[in-house]
């Protein structure tokens, strides 16, 4: 039986989700473990970079070969003026002869003369590079101090953490939601299928799949399971053929058989009265397997819509002449007047087995009672009532109770709920004064 408690990691939902959420968190230490720890000179290699790009693209040589620095179109240059002590590059030529240098920004703005600080290099981080592919014979030279690395990294890494922290949770958050959305329309089919496939029943065996608009991936799982459905209407039809065709063939041997022993002058007529009761048990017994098949085959019902009270008296009038048997009274209240869309001969079929199921359970001089509204049917009965511990069975084919002294097959009430579900109405049992039959016709 199909249980609603699936465990959480069966989910589809809840495997992509996991995979992108590990996916994710890879990716955030691997980019964490790329900065900060398997590189922890990004910082200091983009500051130099940037000095670099700076530095060369405001050096020109002259048309006399004189390298020049254009200190008035140079962006920053206040921060080599202010952190002269921290921050210095030079230019030097061929012969390591410094051509320009940082210092000639106080000289350049009349702050200060053109000298060179003692640089203990041991507290720098110095990079050299050539100053550019046409100006190959100079060499740019920047030191950095370590302490103004320092106090960049302690201003500059916290940020910088926070928005990583706040990219990879955004982008949690949106790919989340997008995953799903996605999600959600992608199983719109598998919800379709599950709901269809619910649907399918002994009854109604035609019914098929939908194959239109779904996943290339389900498509394969939902023709093989068309095909299976295929094969076990084929098979089901082959045996409910079987079954009308074994009882038709049945009916006119037992005819015969009754006709020759009424008519047999051999025998006596207290053996004639039980011969003939064990034909007509056995022809009343195929001619309910004659109902049953033909209940469970929905191609056999021919629904239109039927005043109900109408059908039920042309059901009292047949089951009348059984009724004087016992002295039974047959009651019929209708409420309103109701009128349905049902399959007149079922429903003739239904009304008589559980009419006859009543009578044969009151006592002599009884009622039986019938009522109608526009949302159920009841069949009440004024007998003992049904045992509790047989009450789940009763509707089960050829089922009898023990103790049970009235003869019959056991498929009267097995045909009733056949053609109740039928059309789509809900029967059960309960016991009220007798045993009481309820029809819903709102389920």
């Amino acid at each position: 039986m199909y249980s609603s408690k699936i465990p959480l990691v069966n989910s589809i939902t809840f495997r992509l989700i996991f995979t992108y959420i590990a996916t994710l968190c890879f990716f955030a230490i691997t980019v964490y473990s790329y900065i900060f720890i398997l590189n922890p000179n990004l910082l200091v290699d983009y500051i130099m970079e940037e000095q670099f790009e700076n530095i060369s693209e405001n050096t020109t040589l002259n048309s006399s070969g004189t390298l020049t620095f254009n200190f008035s179109t140079a962006s920053k240059m206040w921060v080599y003026e202010i952190l002269s002590n921290d921050i210095y590059f030079q230019i030097l030529d061929k012969k390591n002869r410094t051509i320009i240098s940082s210092l000639e920004v106080k000289q350049y703005h009349g702050t200060s003369e053109h000298h060179e600080p003692g640089l203990n290099k041991s507290e720098f981080f110095t990079v050299s590079r050539p100053l550019s592919n046409k100006l190959n014979d100079f060499t740019i030279k920047i030191y950095t101090s370590k302490r103004l690395i320092e106090i960049f990294e302690l201003t500059n890494i916290e940020p910088i953490t926070k928005v990583v922290f706040l990219v990879i949770l955004t982008t949690f958050i949106i790919i989340s939601s997008i995953i799903l959305i996605t999600i959600k329309y992608t199983l719109i089919p598998l919800t379709e299928i599950s709901k269809h496939s619910a649907q399918i029943s002994p009854s109604n065996l035609e019914k098929r799949l939908p194959t239109s608009g779904l996943p290339n991936e389900i498509r394969p799982l939902v023709f093989t399971f068309n095909s299976i459905l295929d094969r076990l209407e084929a098979g089901f039809k082959s045996q409910q053929e079987l079954l009308s065709t074994t009882a038709h063939e049945l009916k006119t041997p037992l005819s015969i058989i009754r006709g020759e022993v009424e008519l047999a002058p051999s025998i006596s007529n207290e053996l004639k009265t039980i011969l003939i009761q064990d034909i007509d048990l056995l022809a009343r017994q195929i001619q309910q397997i004659l109902h049953l098949a033909e209940a469970q085959e929905t191609l056999n019902y021919k629904f239109k819509y039927e005043q109900v009270s109408e059908l039920i008296a042309e059901v009292i009038n047949f089951i009348s002449r059984i009724a004087k048997k016992k002295n039974i009274k047959i009651i019929f209240i209708e409420k309103e007047p109701v009128q349905l869309l049902v399959d007149k001969g079922m429903f003739f079929t239904l009304m008589k087995n559980l009419l006859e199921n009543a009578i044969n359970h009151s006592p002599f001089n009884s009622e039986v009672t019938i009522l109608l509204n526009k949302e159920y049917l009841t069949v009440e009965d004024s007998g003992t009532g049904i045992e509790s511990c047989n009450l789940p069975y009763i509707f089960n084919k050829f089922w009898r109770a023990p103790n049970r002294q009235i003869s019959g097959a056991g498929l009267g009430l097995s045909i009733c709920q056949k053609i109740t579900s039928a059309h789509n109405w809900k029967l059960h049992a309960y016991n009220q004064l007798g045993a009481c039959f309820h029809i819903s016709f709102k389920i």
